[in-house]
């Protein structure tokens, strides 16, 4: 199990091929800033527009034992961010705005989905789903 509190952003292939790894949580996205914003003064809150909250490409490709997958803050799913997850069961994104080409592909144990009504996905994101 993973579990990364806070985290914001996780990289393109930042876990792929860990195929031991069961399941991860992360419980919100935090903030982060570009090169010509300041973070906010202890107490502020930051502008909405410096929200980030992006799992990478392919960052659990190949997770062949990855069961389920907590990430309710996070806004987007880059490609192939799950390929190969054949073990994947479960998916709670409730923040999820966006799912890119073959996000969850051959994922084909996924039994439960939990997205926003308003997600946009591409057609080919659940590809190779049974």
């Amino acid at each position: 199990m993973i579990s990364l509190p806070g985290i914001y952003r996780i990289g393109k292939e930042a876990f792929s091929g860990c195929t031991h790894l069961k399941s991860a949580y992360f419980n919100r996205a935090e903030w982060s800033y570009s090169k010509n914003i300041d973070p906010p003064k202890e107490g502020e809150e930051p502008e909405m527009s410096t929200v980030e909250g992006v799992i990478g490409e392919k960052a659990f490709a190949d997770c062949t034992s990855l069961e389920i997958i907590e990430a309710p803050g996070f806004k987007k799913i880059n490609a192939e961010a799950f390929k190969n997850c054949k073990a994947l069961s479960s998916i709670s994104l409730s923040g999820i705005y966006s799912i890119s080409d073959k996000a969850f592909l051959n994922c084909k144990n996924l039994k439960y989905v939990s997205l926003p009504a308003w997600s946009a996905m591409t057609k080919n994101a659940f590809n190779g789903c049974n």
